[in-house]
């Protein structure tokens, strides 16, 4: 949810490291993410270039999912 709040740079991309990280720390979190729903809206900010850096988030934060699934 928190990835959606587009009036708030910050808080997406704060919500896409901390996944990241988790991720990272925690790989049989990938499930929980995916079922979360969090693929689409991490693609929908990977074509979203209006910030950069969440778009490259998004990548780091996608590519551990697609290593497992």
């Amino acid at each position: 949810n928190l990835l959606n709040k587009e009036h708030n740079y910050d808080l997406m991309i704060l919500s896409a490291r901390a996944l990241t990280h988790l991720m990272d720390g925690v790989p049989s979190a990938c499930s929980y993410v995916i079922n979360a729903g969090a693929v689409p809206v991490l693609a929908q900010k990977l074509m979203n270039l209006e910030y950069i850096d969440l778009a490259e988030q998004s990548v780091k934060c996608i590519e551990p999912l697609s290593l497992q699934y």
